[in-house]
């Protein structure tokens, strides 16, 4: 048997195995932009919830208060939706709260909800909508 030789075949056969290794897949460009319907890029709400807690009002019922904080350029009015769950009930309440450009507003919800029940084993969820 030739060593040489069969070293030799080896050595082809493997380099040939790697000049078929797979390249890139895939447009080289992104496509063009539809004629007459410009892509829009997705801007954020510049409003958010940026606090909230809770307290109970002086005849036992469930406050919950917070700021809404306006990043944006110009004066907005954001719809602030608060939903408790106490025991098995849940409540929900909106307010609305104008808030200037760069600035921040307070909101406040109260509920007729005992702050005692609520304390037990409650939840408490606040989102803009």
């Amino acid at each position: 048997m030739d060593r040489r030789a069969v070293l030799s075949t080896v050595a082809v056969a493997f380099c040939g195995c790697l000049s078929d290794a797979p390249g890139p897949t895939g447009p080289r460009n992104p496509p063009d932009e539809p004629p007459n319907d410009p892509r829009t890029t997705p801007t954020s709400d510049p409003l958010s919830v940026t606090t909230f807690d809770f307290e109970e009002t002086e005849d036992g019922a469930l406050r919950v208060f917070g700021t809404v904080e306006n990043a944006g350029e110009v004066e907005r009015t954001a719809r602030v939706r608060v939903r408790v769950t106490a025991k098995e009930s849940r409540t929900e309440r909106t307010t609305e709260v104008t808030v200037p450009a760069g600035e921040e507003a307070r909101f406040e919800v109260v509920f007729q909800v005992r702050y005692g029940t609520f304390v037990k084993k409650g939840s408490i969820d606040v989102n803009l909508v």
